[in-house]
């Protein structure tokens, strides 16, 4: 998916609420979403959607993910990416929901790709996950 892109950076937690707010309506699978930064905190024109993932991910998939991760970063010359999981339901982080975002942000470390933040797509919208809330 290729959306129109704002270039203003995205500086605050509230910048990328809001831009993603209106680029991702809401939960239909699912899935999640890589956001890939450049170095001024743009966003920049692809958003990568990975379907098909089950509610909760396997122990290795952290490690199956960082080439994909890390080869993404290289291919569009990104310096950070924002994670957003999608799945259907309330707007409260569930446990299943907290083991993606930390598998994902291990996949990230593999890779040396530092993660700006995550944010939950759920039936009713989208919310930013706070640090306490999937930082181990």
């Amino acid at each position: 998916m290729t959306p129109r892109i704002d270039t203003a950076p995205l500086i605050t937690d509230s910048d990328i609420e809001i831009r993603l707010r209106n680029q991702l309506t809401s939960a239909l699978q699912y899935r999640f979403w890589i956001v890939l930064l450049d170095e001024c905190h743009r966003q920049l024109p692809t958003l990568i959607p990975v379907d098909g993932i089950p509610p909760t991910p396997d122990p290795g998939d952290g490690a199956r993910l960082a080439p994909m991760l890390d080869w993404l970063v290289d291919a569009h010359a990104a310096a950070r990416v924002v994670i957003v999981l999608e799945r259907p339901g309330p707007p409260e982080a569930e446990a299943e929901d907290i083991e993606w975002v930390r598998c994902l942000r291990r996949a990230a470390s593999l890779a040396e790709v530092p993660v700006r933040g995550a944010l939950l797509l759920h039936g009713d919208g989208i919310r930013w996950l706070a640090p306490d809330e999937w930082i181990a």
